[in-house]
């Protein structure tokens, strides 16, 4: 399946870095020696690492050792029957309670704020994503790339960032069709 994914970088470090961010995958780290002028790096450079990544990918997995013994077919197993579980009670209700209360005030991160923008890619796909939560997270907190976060960057902007993200999802600015969801 072709993938188009266009990253728009002052430098091709900064393109590679955007890149294996939004890739919420493992993607092999690449790195470019840095030079003093701002003319980026060479076209060899660029050739070893695609070279690089390249090899990454073409590498194939290791083949599983097959057993000696003839594998014999299992017997199904019946499931059980599930049991209705009772009406909560006070104490576990008031439990629940406490515990969201707790998860809304767990400090967020940088990874917050991806995990959020994975419902608008989710729900609207990577290529309309990729420039309509630029614009969103610029109207949020002034900035158009998750990686422009400041490490240090306060609670309340990252919670707006991520209230940004979860409204767009919802409310669907832009008017984008649903992508039907990916057979597993």
């Amino acid at each position: 399946m072709p993938v188009t994914i266009t990253i728009t970088a002052d430098t091709a470090g900064d393109a590679l870095r955007e890149l294996r961010e939004m890739s919420y995958a493992s993607v092999p780290t690449i790195t470019i020696a840095a030079k003093t002028s701002d003319a980026g790096p060479t076209q060899e450079q660029v050739d070893a690492a695609a070279a690089r990544v390249n090899a990454a990918e073409a590498t194939p997995p290791a083949p599983a050792a097959e057993s000696a013994k003839e594998k014999k077919p299992r017997a199904k197993k019946e499931a059980a029957p599930k049991a209705v579980p009772d009406a909560p009670d006070a104490a576990t209700a008031a439990q629940d309670d406490a515990d969201e209360a707790e998860e809304s005030t767990a400090a967020l991160t940088i990874d917050s704020v991806k995990n959020a923008s994975r419902a608008y890619i989710t729900k609207f796909g990577m290529e309309h994503a990729q420039n309509d939560l630029m614009v969103v997270l610029k109207g949020a907190i002034g900035v158009d790339r998750i990686s422009m976060i400041p490490a240090d960057a306060s609670q309340d902007v990252l919670a707006n960032a991520i209230k940004a993200f979860e409204t767009a999802a919802e409310t669907n600015p832009y008017n984008r069709p649903v992508v039907a969801p990916k057979a597993a």
